[in-house]
């Protein structure tokens, strides 16, 4: 079965399963690089609020190993387990006093993203955007966020500004910073995932390279995920320079971290943006792309700028 085919009849079939109080709708999503997906629409009639679940996983799934009708059930499912938290968020949407707490920022590639920009509010910065979310849940096993778009500030009848000013209180608070050296994560790592088999002398070596210097050190929130924004939190890199009595370079790792290094004048720009656009190329993915330049940060002016490279 070709894929546009199965998406037609995988709309039909959940129509037909969830019957007629139900509203099915075929919709494409444009995601962040510019990436469209092929989403079902499902709401129930009168209501507002629609969730998307997106059908281009659920095609490499049927072509490799799930039934048609599993696909069918699965979604049902879904959107049946999570009907009464979309008719919470419906009525959140509505009311901006509801949500205001919520507001919070990311930064994001904005060259590769030029059609979702005109849909969103968002602050350019530099060659990124700075753009926002809401926080509709959080838990142990992570969050569910939601993109705002322009329609949002329109029915809150709010600013770009006046969301920023919230985003910019919000984020911190919500996400704070943390600045880790790559030793540190690495001890982590091994920590959790090989703690009972770990010799004594093995944590030793590890919290002996804890404790090191190191030139790189990853910037990003506490969860670790959607944590390049972190760059703009207001004294964060200007504490971590004072402490290093240096200005700082900043590799854009993806849009959940950042790398900085000390910049003592004996890096070479050339070399270190060519890694940034090799990791680019080969390690993250499309979506998570940040940047392929990078930064500086300045003590004296307490401001970020592009480093040029010849």
């Amino acid at each position: 079965m070709e894929y546009k085919e199965f998406i037609l009849k995988v709309k039909m079939a959940v129509e037909e399963e969830l019957g007629k109080d139900y509203e099915v709708k075929l919709q494409q999503v444009l995601k962040n690089k510019g990436s469209l997906l092929d989403g079902l629409s499902i709401c129930k009639c009168k209501e507002n609020c629609a969730p998307v679940i997106y059908l281009n996983a659920y095609y490499e799934q049927f072509k490799r190993e799930l039934s048609f009708n599993e696909i069918v059930t699965d979604i049902v499912e879904v959107f049946t387990e999570n009907q009464d938290m979309t008719s919470g968020i419906a009525q959140a949407f509505t009311s901006f006093e509801e949500m205001k707490d919520r507001v919070v920022y990311n930064l994001i590639r904005a060259e590769t993203n030029i059609e979702l920009l005109k849909d969103i509010p968002h602050i350019r910065f530099l060659n990124m955007a700075v753009v926002f979310y809401l926080i509709l849940d959080r838990n142990a096993k992570g969050r569910m966020t939601a993109l705002i778009h322009n329609s949002h500030l329109e029915c809150w009848k709010i600013t770009g500004d006046e969301l920023y000013q919230l985003a910019k209180v919000n984020t911190p608070k919500l996400f704070p910073a943390r600045i880790q050296t790559l030793e540190q994560i690495m001890f982590d790592i091994c920590k959790a995932q090989f703690d009972d088999s770990l010799s004594t002398d093995m944590i030793e070596e590890l919290s002996a390279e804890e404790d090191s210097d190191s030139s790189f050190y990853v910037l990003s929130n506490e969860d670790g995920v959607k944590g390049a924004g972190c760059i703009l939190y207001e004294g964060c890199l200007r504490k971590f320079a004072e402490q290093h009595h240096s200005d700082l370079i900043i590799l854009p790792s993806s849009i959940h971290e950042v790398l900085l290094v000390c910049d003592k004048g004996e890096m070479n720009y050339q070399e270190l943006n060519e890694m940034v656009k090799c990791i680019n190329k080969e390690n993250v993915p499309m979506e998570d792309v940040l940047s392929d330049r990078i930064y500086r940060y300045s003590r004296a002016d307490d401001k970020i700028s592009l480093i040029d490279i010849l």
